[in-house]
């Protein structure tokens, strides 16, 4: 349960150029599934316990970076 494969896509197809292929990682469907668990378990207790700064926006659900780079506009 704790091996990924990386696979090679082609960006272009029929292209050799190493830059035109981006490595994507596949998972065991049961390790995708214990780690929804656990990122929901852990973004409750998030949540909850309030531990995150009001202007966090990283890695949070339902903000974005561009929200940020608009208040940061703003400011400016």
């Amino acid at each position: 349960m704790n091996q990924a494969l990386v696979v090679l896509l082609s960006k272009k197809p029929g292209s050799r150029n190493p830059t035109d292929f981006r490595p994507i990682t596949l998972l065991n469907s049961a390790y995708k599934m214990i780690d929804k668990l656990i990122e929901a378990r852990l973004a409750r207790e998030v949540r909850q316990l309030k531990v995150m700064h009001p202007a966090q926006a990283g890695f949070m659900e339902g903000r974005a970076t561009a929200d940020q780079i608009f208040h940061l506009e703003t400011i400016i």
